[in-house]
């Protein structure tokens, strides 16, 4: 229980604070299939879609070998 709460309120964070998130180096060390749950929820905070495509970008640079 105590669990399934820690991890929820940290997707709450990570949707809310979406923007700083992109901006570390934990968010280029994710897997596609965490990045692609990110991404695929409505919850985030983005101004814009530019902000995702450019940090997808990012993303896909940072290690393109194993991308």
């Amino acid at each position: 229980h105590a669990c399934a709460e820690l991890a929820d309120s940290a997707a709450r964070f990570v949707d809310r604070h979406f923007v700083e998130v992109l901006e570390t180096e934990e968010f280029l060390a994710l897997d596609a299939e965490t990045l692609g749950s990110l991404l695929d929820s409505d919850r985030i905070t983005v101004p814009d879609e530019e902000v995702l495509l450019d940090a997808v970008l990012r993303w896909m640079q940072h290690e393109p070998a194993t991308r």
